[in-house]
């Protein structure tokens, strides 16, 4: 297993030879054999032992196990002593969750100030092995039958190439001897119910179950690779950001041969999830205006388009500008203030990003907000006032987009729609000497 080992860490480019390792070692069979595994293959490497206090003095006798171990093989180590309760309770957390956090959060610590260049947890072939039935039981992607990942950042798995088998053999072979958690061998958790009672029953079917999937996760993991590069093309393609919101072509999802697999990666930073995903095709076809929701965000179905913007929670806030050259930070997008003095060379700024108002029929402070139900203006090129709502239907504006739209108002009456139009009231005229130029950025 030694060698094996060595070559599976050679192999994978786990680390190189001189780097310096921490390893999380809990005094359990697998971590004690990693820590031996070190030892022998003549790594440099330090231990980290956290005590949760969950189990009394079983938990101060791994404590002080896994120092007296580190001794023994003559290696740093650090102990860090928490509430993983009082913790869980506070920040209303699983204990298990709790525990994660805590651990997780003090091995980064250590990285970056005992100058160790990665972290070496004991999941072995096995713990991957429940991973994928776990996700298959719940319901999963593809990215879900891949196991426990092998590398994720600096945090690497140097037992994934060993089943437990494997582990307590070795252990046995070299008369090792560690720590046992009796809740390990409960079934009430689902990981140990997999371990106990499924994985068993399937091992009768394939007495190699671990290693035929350690062959088919492997395989997936290629398979999802080559996935993620065409999703990325298709990305390019179809997938466009802009300030105030993110646009999807439907017709470039059509062309594919699987378009809601690629709306799905599309739209998982946006926190939709499989069914809703199904949903949102389904309606590719229907008429515009039906919005889908997930926690943060909305999405609307316009034209050839999925449109995907943030939920507001700007509907209440105002912001003063001021008679000065400044820049105000609104959110998606920064406005910048300035004043100049006309001149012969001065034209008119083709661009609905630009406001340009006679500076003199203006009253400062002017007030920034978004535009409510009943509000009106005299667009520029328009005869009359119009509603903003008419204004903005007339304009195509998405539904999701249009609360997104903010008004410039003097004493109460709207001087221009931010991004669209301005007020004719207070239009450049041959009389202006100043004007004030307000633009989105």
């Amino acid at each position: 297993m030694q060698n094996q080992f060595k070559e599976f860490v050679k192999n994978q480019s786990l680390f190189a030879p001189d780097e310096r390792i921490l390893l999380a070692v809990s005094g359990g069979l697998d971590s004690v054999v990693m820590m031996t595994l070190f030892k022998e293959a003549g790594f440099n490497f330090g231990v980290a032992h956290v005590n949760f206090q969950l189990r009394g003095e079983a938990s101060e006798g791994d404590a002080q196990f896994v120092k007296q171990l580190a001794e023994e093989y003559q290696v740093p180590f650090f102990l860090k002593s928490v509430d993983a309760k009082a913790f869980s309770q506070t920040h209303q957390l699983s204990t298990q969750m709790a525990a994660r956090e805590l651990r997780y959060a003090w091995f980064e610590e250590l990285l970056n100030t005992e100058g160790f260049s990665k972290l070496a947890t004991a999941h072995h072939l096995n713990d991957s092995v429940e991973t994928v039935l776990l996700h298959l039981t719940k319901g999963t992607g593809l990215a879900g039958l891949v196991g426990i990942p092998l590398i994720n950042a600096h945090i690497i798995r140097p037992l994934l190439f060993a089943s437990r088998d494997e582990i307590e053999n070795y252990a046995q072979k070299n008369q090792l001897t560690w720590r046992e958690d009796a809740s390990n061998q409960e079934s009430t958790y689902q990981r140990n119910y997999l371990r106990h009672e499924v994985i068993p029953k399937l091992k009768k079917i394939n007495p190699s179950l671990e290693h035929t999937f350690l062959d088919t996760i492997e395989r997936i993991r290629y398979s999802n690779a080559i996935l993620q590069e065409q999703f990325e093309l298709l990305k390019a393609k179809a997938f466009h950001y802009f300030p105030t919101h993110t646009e999807i072509s439907i017709e470039v999802l059509a062309q594919t041969a699987a378009p809601v697999l690629y709306l799905e990666y599309l739209l998982k930073e946006f926190g939709f999830n499989y069914a809703q995903i199904k949903q949102i095709w389904e309606a590719h076809q229907s008429e515009s205006g039906k919005v889908f929701l997930s926690n943060e965000y909305l999405l609307n179905k316009d034209r050839n388009l999925f449109l995907i913007t943030k939920k507001s929670s700007n509907q209440a806030m105002k912001y003063l500008i001021e008679a000065k050259q400044s820049v105000y930070e609104i959110a998606e997008f920064s406005i910048r203030v300035s004043i100049i003095e006309r001149d012969k060379g001065f034209s008119i700024p083709q661009n609905k990003d630009i406001l340009a108002l006679d500076f003199e029929k203006l009253s400062f402070p002017l007030e920034l907000s978004l535009w409510q139900q009943g509000d009106y203006f005299y667009p520029l090129g328009m005869t009359g006032k119009k509603k903003v709502s008419d204004f903005l239907i007339d304009l195509k504006v998405p539904l999701i987009l249009k609360e997104k739209v903010w008004k410039l108002t003097t004493k109460q009456n709207i001087v221009g729609l931010i991004g669209y139009r301005p007020d004719n009231r207070y239009k450049i005229t041959s009389t202006t000497k100043r004007i004030l130029l307000v633009e989105k950025q």
